[in-house]
């Protein structure tokens, strides 16, 4: 699975926007509107495309392939279970 980081611009809809990103397979929330995930899709394009579908095609949404298998791939301050959840994805090379 990749894992790809997600952000979009608060709407009114947003509620459809997380329920579609949290079925993309596991999700940390980093904060509201934004996610990382690991999906089954093997770029962020496809993963746009199961996020928008044809009813949010002009939604404001920023998709990133990040790879936390990399040495020092990640790094900074945060919450311990987001560093779980980093070190869960790679173990899952």
């Amino acid at each position: 699975m990749k894992t790809f980081l997600i952000k979009y611009k608060q709407g009114e809809n947003s509620s459809v926007i997380d329920d579609r990103i949290r079925n993309s397979g596991p999700y940390y929330a980093l904060s509201e509107c934004e996610f990382l995930v690991s999906s089954q899709f093997n770029t962020a394009r496809e993963l746009y495309d199961d996020i928008v579908k044809d009813d949010f095609k002009t939604l404001s949404i920023f998709i990133v392939a990040v790879d936390p298998t990399v040495d020092s791939g990640y790094w900074g301050v945060s919450r311990n279970d987001l560093w779980a959840w980093l070190s869960d994805r790679s173990k899952n090379k």
